[in-house]
């Protein structure tokens, strides 16, 4: 199966990019940096305008920026729901009607 994305912007397109965004954050100031590092992530990028002139297509992504010089560590959390003591109060209601 074929990365639509990449259709879009070639992989070379989109690392020349991000270097140039990288080089110009640097510029503003030397701890900003984009939030993603490789293009795998780039191509993750869901918030994008596609809008067209003529015959020329415009892309628009928005890249995350950031301080930060190590991303945070994520946890997948699973959350279980536990009734503790609901159906005896249930009753209790039930009994007071």
């Amino acid at each position: 199966m074929v990365d639509k994305s990449t259709l879009l912007v070639s992989h070379s397109q989109m690392a020349a990019a991000m270097h140039g965004m990288n080089a110009e954050l640097r510029k503003l100031h030397p701890t900003f940096q984009l939030a993603h590092k490789t293009l795998g992530e780039a191509y993750q990028i869901t918030d994008l305008v596609i809008g067209r002139m003529v015959r020329r297509i415009y892309i628009t992504l928005k890249f995350p920026v950031t301080t930060m010089a190590n991303p945070f560590t994520l946890y997948n959390l699973r959350v279980f729901p536990v009734a503790v003591g609901l159906f005896r109060k249930c009753r209790e209601w039930e009994e007071d009607e």
